[in-house]
């Protein structure tokens, strides 16, 4: 719970800079992408769903 709280916090503070810093859509996307190229974030990679192999049953039914 007190990792939720910590996080609430730390958006609260987005928001009043933004507020603050009257920010339009595209400025504060242009601000967390720079933040994100600074902090060194890259999004995941993308999971690869591995095939789904057929049971002998199956094999023989085709």
């Amino acid at each position: 719970m007190s990792d939720h709280r910590a996080k609430s916090e730390v958006v609260a503070q987005l928001v009043r800079l933004a507020r603050r810093e009257r920010l339009s859509y595209d400025e504060f996307a242009y601000v967390c992408q720079q933040a994100r190229k600074k902090l060194k974030l890259e999004k995941p990679r993308r999971e690869r769903r591995l095939p789904q192999f057929l049971t002998a049953e199956e094999l023989k039914a085709k």
